[in-house]
């Protein structure tokens, strides 16, 4: 059972972002950016400030996302007409991720992936793999997704539970043995489409102007939380809070 604030209380759509995290350091940077952008486009935005205990906090987004799953799409299933159709999405964000662009529906990026069988979009790594920071999860079919969930948490290694990459590893591994396939259940967004890196190399693949998402990652938390600030202190000054 995960406890968790929901920020957004009449949202306009059936698209949820949401995020794990008790860096506060951090998250006065970032997640600001998530709850304006939610604001903007009708999302609902929902934080919990408990993770685990038992594996690495970053694993925390699977039992998370379990558990909206169960109480917003399978439990209230029935509260959504029939006759109306609505892109349905449970979007995880990592607590060092910061949204540049807040006039951009997500809605935009994900035709391909809509389109598709898969049931998890996630953006392409630096190395060719995919990473898990951003977990785009359509909820089409509740009892589908919930059950790839499982499966990585399941078939989680003792080592993978504390190892740098955590569920990542896992999930590489899964999908490198054919347990989860590319365009069945997971998809990958070509990289700077909808994620780019702030801070890491290559320079022709980090963040720049006009780019959606912003994620300080793979680098120390201090220096990580320097260029949060500084990016968010610039959103600040910025007409809309959007870089272009």
């Amino acid at each position: 059972m995960v406890n968790y604030t929901v920020h957004t209380h009449r949202p306009r759509s059936d698209i949820i972002l949401f995020s794990m995290s008790n860096r506060s350091s951090l998250t006065r940077y970032t997640w600001p950016t998530m709850q304006r952008y939610c604001n903007a486009q009708g999302y609902a935005w929902i934080t919990s400030e408990s993770p685990l205990d038992e594996r690495h906090p970053s694993w925390s987004k699977i039992p998370f996302a379990l558990s909206l799953i169960r109480d917003h799409f399978i439990e209230n299933h029935a509260t959504i007409p029939e006759n109306i159709t609505r892109d349905r999405y449970l979007i995880w964000v990592d607590d060092d991720m910061l949204i540049t662009r807040p006039d951009i529906p997500i809605t935009r990026f994900l035709d391909d992936f809509k389109n598709s069988s898969a049931c998890i979009a996630m953006g392409e790594d630096i190395d060719r793999t995919f990473n898990c920071g951003l977990m785009i999860m359509k909820v089409d079919d509740p009892h589908k997704l919930a059950r790839v969930l499982e499966t990585v948490w399941d078939q989680c290694l003792e080592n993978e539970k504390h190892e740098p990459l955590w569920e990542q590893s896992t999930m590489h591994r899964l999908w490198h043995q054919g347990v989860i396939r590319e365009n069945r259940d997971i998809f990958i967004l070509p990289i700077r489409s909808i994620q780019s890196f702030y801070g890491r190399d290559p320079a022709h693949l980090r963040w720049r102007d006009g780019d959606f998402i912003a994620h300080v990652s793979g680098i120390p938390i201090d220096r990580r939380i320097t260029l949060a600030s500084e990016l968010y202190e610039r959103l600040e000054r910025t007409p809309g809070n959007t870089i272009v």
